[in-house]
C-alpha cells in the first residue's frame, strides 16, 4: 500500500500482513525483501495518476526479477 494510513485501513479490515513503501517508488531491495517473505506479494496503489505510473515502474522492475514462485500481483484502486 501507499502509506501507513492505507495499512491501517487494512488492518481494521482484517488484513493483518500489510507493508507501506511510504510513497509510489517502490525499490528492488523492497521486492526483494517482500519475496522473502512471500511468493506473491499484491501491490495496491491508489488508482489516480500517480499510483498508475507507480504501478508501471513496478511492473518495469519486477518483470527481470521474476523467477518460479516468485511473482507479484497488481491490485489497481478505482479513482
Amino acid at each position: 500500500a501507499e502509506g501507513y494510513m492505507d495499512v491501517i485501513a487494512m488492518a481494521q479490515a482484517g488484513l493483518d500482513y500489510a507493508v507501506a513503501p511510504l510513497g509510489t517508488a517502490i525499490t528492488q531491495d523492497q521486492l526483494t525483501m517482500l519475496w522473502s517473505m512471500v511468493d506473491e506479494p499484491i501491490l495496491c496503489l491508489d488508482g489516480d495518476n500517480a499510483g498508475l505510473r507507480a504501478m508501471n515502474r513496478a511492473v518495469d522492475l519486477a518483470l527481470p526479477m521474476l523467477r518460479p514462485k516468485k511473482s507479484l500481483r497488481i491490485v489497481r484502486l478505482p479513482k
